[in-house]
């Protein structure tokens, strides 16, 4: 995958979580999307963005940023109660 691609996607999502009030680093690597934000880091398959950011329009590519941010956020809080996380 592109160097760019990677680091437009971990940009996208972490606007998207900043604009929730989330503050953390994602990364990118491989088909797996990370988010480190105090704690132990949370990770989701992320393959199905990777694979179609560089086709998506601009409005689009917020819109799945946003979704795989609540995914992220969906894995921490999991993490942090013990409870899997939705679709888990």
């Amino acid at each position: 995958m592109d160097g760019n691609v990677t680091r437009d996607i971990e940009e996208a999502v972490q606007r998207a979580l900043a604009a929730g009030g989330i503050q953390g680093t994602v990364t990118v690597t491989g088909r797996t999307m990370s988010l480190r934000s105090g704690g132990a880091p949370v990770e989701i398959d992320a393959l199905y963005l990777i694979e179609q950011w560089p086709l998506l329009p601009d409005d689009l590519r917020e819109r799945k940023a946003a979704d795989v941010a609540a995914r992220l956020v969906d894995a921490q809080r999991a993490a942090k109660t013990g409870v899997p996380a939705p679709g888990a």
